[in-house]
């Protein structure tokens, strides 16, 4: 099942459009927009992300 939510408005930010209407910008539009704006940083392009695993021998004789 889908569960669908109505987008969340955020009070006091808006977006202009390129005709120069203003709407209010959703929690949404906002996360997407940072998301991208932090994916071009350079910094992010240099970010490696290690994970402590452990081995898949830990994992004998555990039940």
């Amino acid at each position: 099942a889908v569960i669908e939510t109505e987008p969340t408005d955020i009070p006091g930010l808006f977006f202009q459009d390129l005709d120069g209407d203003y709407y209010t910008a959703t929690y949404e539009m906002a996360m997407d927009l940072i998301g991208r704006g932090i994916k071009d940083t350079k910094w992010f392009k240099h970010l490696t992300i290690a994970r402590d695993r452990p081995s898949l021998d830990t994992y004998d004789g555990v039940h």
